[in-house]
């Protein structure tokens, strides 16, 4: 592509999966599974999972998991080098980038108090290291605003989920609130480009 720095490489990325799923009486089902993920740049990375569901009631139902996860940087993330003089801006990959990794868990609860009304939160907390995200903006010399991927050390996202449901003969109606709390531990600052509160609604 004529928007990547000029590079040409292979690289191989083949990957195994296994999970295996417990469950006793429609009440507890218990989920476990691993991925195990080669890169030929960076090497092997296990990412095993656990997760759970116990129904209290027909209408009442709370879920849990963690995990360890794990990305690789794109070619994109990499080796992209796209100016939009036009605007004035230039987006830059970083060849130096490292593998993101995770460790996350969270807890959710879904309520269904008739079959037409649906209700859904999640609370969530994740450890990532090496996160890939935009850097701050720069300035080149010749006047255009820089953005690149850069690493972040050490950080985590936590938060909390809210979504309502109503089924209508013809249309459903959902809305959703994100609560997101972000945090760099090096620089000690929130994460950049992540919005604190958000929300959404959907008419289908």
């Amino acid at each position: 592509s004529d928007r990547l720095k000029d590079y040409s490489s292979e690289r191989y990325r083949p990957a195994f999966f296994i999970q295996d799923q417990w469950s006793y009486q429609d009440v507890l089902t218990l989920n476990g599974g691993a991925r195990v993920e080669y890169d030929s740049w960076f090497g092997a990375y296990p990412s095993p999972k656990v997760s759970g569901r116990y129904v209290l009631t027909p209408s009442l139902s709370v879920t849990g998991s963690y995990g360890l996860g794990y990305r690789a940087p794109s070619f994109k993330e990499m080796f992209l080098l796209f100016e939009n003089t036009g605007v004035g801006y230039v987006v830059s990959g970083n060849p130096d980038l490292l593998p993101e990794r995770l460790r996350g868990s969270n807890v959710g609860i879904n309520f269904s108090p008739i079959p037409l009304i649906r209700f859904r939160g999640n609370l969530y907390h994740n450890n990532l290291t090496n996160l890939i995200t935009i850097g701050t903006p720069e300035t080149t010399e010749s006047g255009l605003t820089l953005f690149g991927y850069q690493n972040v050390a050490e950080a985590y996202t936590r938060g909390g989920e809210v979504e309502a449901t109503v089924l209508m003969r013809t249309v459903s109606l959902q809305g959703m609130y994100v609560f997101t709390d972000t945090m760099d531990k090096i620089l000690d600052r929130p994460l950049e480009g992540r919005a604190l509160h958000s929300g959404s609604m959907n008419v289908k």
